[in-house]
């Protein structure tokens, strides 16, 4: 049984992957939503007396079922709004699907993930040279035009998603994720992820890397690597040095404090005291999935924790507030002493502030698949917290 399970989990963590990170956008439903029954199915028969694995349960169920009565109250309960909210139970299948996949295979794991880093660094510089057939089947038609253009350097790299703060996203990810990693090369990885975050240009994705770097510097002084310490915080001036000499106009705006005098801060506070004014009557439950935010709003929401809370009001960001907590207690069990996986959610909660992050679904099945490595990353201390604890 437990070799079935594995094919089953193999199969579905390597096509949820591929086409997460190397497929162009596409509006059908990817071959991995049919195998979601099958991995449920598989990851409870091998965790449900798993104390861990019941809790994370729970907590998605909480946030599902306030997702659901939220609609219900709202709008009527319409097929396609319980299907939005199953978008919660597949991040948890990609983590506990990828956590035992690295359990049980981890050269398989790791090799994947390299390989597609590999692939989406290919994809993106094929767009930084301007290789027009790359460019035309990732970019939406109204970047093509504008991409062709003009040099890719002095716009802003897409890779495999429409939106570039995506790419950035994704990027610092894979880059505080190989930054502890096993791989040999894992420097050389940082820096490319590094590269490929300030030419995507996302200015948010930009800090929170940097905020990451600058934790990890602190961590290792506190481990009296000072050697260390100095090699990496000298690696991160370099790297500030060569952003800021590449002038990029929408990153260089953070260096010259453009960038928080700018109409697209002042839009996000506006969007911001907006959805507090709508809700002022669905406070708790908020209103629902809206289907055209713009139309309802005026605005779109390029805030996780705006869009939480407009549609599923209080309650909806208390149940997300406990899987935020609960997600970090496990790291801080789990990868004693070590920055590796609080890094990760880390870039997620900082990029939530003017992005999408958890409920984006071309950034959330990556995060789910690098966190749950992450816990079981052999230079992370790792205590084995979720295998060694007792069984209910």
């Amino acid at each position: 049984m437990d070799r079935v399970v594995t094919y089953i989990i193999t199969l579905y963590v390597t096509i949820v992957v591929v086409s997460s990170l190397l497929f162009p956008p596409m509006n059908i439903i990817s071959i991995d939503n049919w195998l979601l029954p099958f991995v449920l199915l598989a990851i409870t028969f091998f965790y449900f007396k798993n104390r861990t694995f019941r809790i994370s349960l729970l907590l998605v169920v909480l946030i599902m079922g306030s997702c659901i009565i939220s609609n219900y109250i709202n709008n009527g309960l319409a097929f396609d709004e319980v299907l939005w909210s199953v978008r919660w139970l597949k991040l948890f299948i990609i983590g506990w699907a990828s956590y035992y996949l690295i359990t049980k295979n981890r050269k398989y794991t790791e090799s994947l993930i390299l390989m597609v880093f590999i692939g989406l660094t290919f994809i993106n510089a094929l767009q930084l040279i301007g290789v027009d057939a790359i460019v035309e089947l990732y970019a939406s038609k109204a970047e093509i035009s504008d991409l062709l253009t003009r040099s890719l350097i002095d716009g802003r790299l897409s890779g495999t998603f429409i939106n570039p703060n995506n790419n950035g996203f994704v990027f610092a990810l894979f880059g505080v994720y190989f930054l502890v990693s096993g791989e040999r090369a894992k420097y050389i990885l940082l820096s490319i992820s590094g590269i490929l975050i300030v030419l995507s240009q996302s200015r948010t994705a930009f800090l929170a890397f940097l905020v990451v770097l600058v934790l990890v510097g602190l961590w290792l002084l506190s481990k009296h690597s000072r050697r260390r310490a100095l090699y990496f915080l000298g690696g991160m001036c370099l790297f500030l040095m060569v952003a800021i000499q590449l002038n990029l106009k929408n990153l260089n705006s953070i260096f010259d404090g453009s960038a928080f005098r700018s109409n697209s801060i002042t839009t996000r506070f506006e969007v911001i005291q907006k959805t507090i004014e709508v809700n002022e009557q669905n406070i708790w439950l908020g209103h629902g999935k809206i289907n055209n935010i713009p139309d309802f709003l005026g605005y779109s929401i390029d805030n996780e924790y705006a869009y939480l809370y407009l549609e599923y009001g209080a309650i909806g960001i208390f149940f997300f507030l406990l899987l935020i907590g609960f997600l970090g207690i496990l790291s801080m069990v789990q990868n004693k002493g070590h920055p590796v996986s609080i890094g990760l959610l880390l870039i997620m909660l900082v990029c939530g502030l003017t992005n999408l992050s958890f409920t984006n679904m071309e950034v959330g099945p990556v995060f789910a698949l690098l966190f749950a490595c992450a816990l079981r990353l052999p230079g992370a201390e790792n205590t084995n917290a979720i295998q060694n604890q007792s069984k209910a």
